[in-house]
């Protein structure tokens, strides 16, 4: 398959957006949630869930950072030990 730039960026971006949508619809999710009435069950399952969601953000732009911010700009090879810790989290 042979894209161009332009369809290259648009399909990375495409995908970077559906990896942060994710869980930040989660947290909205578990916001409303907080907010609506329910048992105390449901509001430490809504507390855990807005915990998840800003865990998987975070990581996920952690990731991207380092992937294509300035390492990415980088010639040589990438810190590995940098690299394991981003992907285990």
């Amino acid at each position: 398959m042979n894209l161009d730039h332009a369809r290259f960026a648009a399909f990375l971006s495409a995908r970077l957006c559906h990896d942060i949508v994710s869980p930040a619809a989660t947290m909205s999710l578990s916001l409303e949630m907080l907010d609506s009435p329910g048992s105390a069950e449901e509001k430490e399952q809504s507390e855990r869930m807005l915990r998840e969601g800003a865990h998987g953000v975070t990581a996920t732009l952690q990731f991207l950072r380092y992937a294509f911010g300035s390492m990415g700009l980088q010639m040589g090879t990438a810190d590995v030990h940098q690299f394991k810790k981003l992907t285990d989290d």
